[in-house]
């Protein structure tokens, strides 16, 4: 039980978590019913992993007329990792215009763990007025009890730029700006064919939606204010899109102009929208340590030639 809530604040999919509980032959409570027949017994399924998620029988609690009350027997799940699990959950839920649900992709999700006791560090924000901060936050630094890790959250901008400047130590190396401008040109190419497509789609709807008007026999005000609007709305999306083809078409990504400038790397860096940094972070970092007890952070590479250098260039 408690590994299914770790796996869930670690960041594992719950469809994983469904397939990690079969892997180890879990299955629902089991039970007999008054005609004696057996019930339960099933595989887990996600409707179940969210039940348990959710449930505050685990704390040690029951919920009774909207309160939670302590029950007799032992928590078998701390309450602040129950809180942190509650909270992922609002974050997480698909619900259309759900008003806790935030951004929180981050540069370092997937890639960043906890020094100190080797767990996976997930990103989470806290809120101030308008203002967000955004944490990475370890899995098991969730209560006092045994087991439990002491490294507190780090400030995610803060971590997210030591392992950006460690990449940009040694961005000037030709290898290193080949690298980024081989996968930079890749993601600019992905990027593009999806707009071509989107841009498409979109000029489509436009055509069908001219055409129905066009189709219309009888006068209908209503029907062809709705059209309009569509068409409108349509050919604004369109405009954008071609804007930003635009842009990235004009890109120069190739190794010979950025080593032409000094600022190589950060001319990448700053074109480059979210996304497009997570993909180069990936593309080079094989995993980020926080070390909390020192305040340090270690990155690991994907290439040994590309980790020498960066060790050359920090040691220099």
């Amino acid at each position: 039980m408690r590994a299914i809530f770790h796996w869930y604040l670690e960041g594992e999919p719950v469809s994983q978590i469904v397939e990690g509980c079969a892997g180890l032959g879990w299955r629902n409570k089991q039970w007999t019913t008054r005609e004696g027949k057996a019930a339960g017994g099933y595989a887990l399924k996600k409707s179940h992993i969210y039940h348990m998620l959710a449930n505050p029988l685990y704390t040690g609690r029951l919920r009774a007329d909207g309160e939670l009350h302590r029950a007799e027997h032992e928590p078998i799940i701390d309450e602040r990792t129950f809180e942190l699990v509650q909270e992922k959950l609002k974050e997480n839920a698909p619900v259309h215009n759900n008003p806790h649900r935030r951004r929180t992709e981050a540069l370092l999700r997937g890639l960043i763990y906890c020094a100190a006791c080797g767990s996976a560090m997930y990103p989470t924000y806290s809120t101030n007025g308008r203002r967000q901060y955004r944490y990475y936050v370890c899995a098991r630094s969730s209560g006092a009890k045994d087991g439990s890790c002491m490294t507190r959250a780090v400030s995610a901008p803060a971590v997210e730029e030591a392992v950006v400047e460690s990449i940009r130590r040694f961005a000037v190396a030709p290898e290193v700006i080949e690298a980024c401008a081989r996968a930079s040109r890749q993601q600019v190419a992905e990027e593009l064919a999806r707009l071509r497509q989107e841009l498409q789609e979109v000029n489509a709807r436009v055509k069908n939606w001219k055409s129905q008007i066009a189709r219309i026999r009888e006068p209908d005000p209503e029907r062809q204010a709705a059209l309009g609007e569509q068409i409108d709305a349509g050919e604004a999306k369109s405009a954008e899109i071609r804007k930003e083809i635009l842009r990235l078409e004009k890109l120069r990504l190739d190794e010979k102009a950025l080593r032409a400038e000094a600022g190589g790397f950060e001319r990448l860096w700053k074109v480059m929208i979210l996304e497009e940094q997570i993909r180069l972070v990936r593309h080079l970092v094989e995993k980020v340590g926080y070390d909390g007890r020192a305040g340090k952070v270690r990155v690991s590479f994907k290439s040994a030639g590309i980790k020498a250098l960066c060790q050359k260039g920090i040691a220099g």
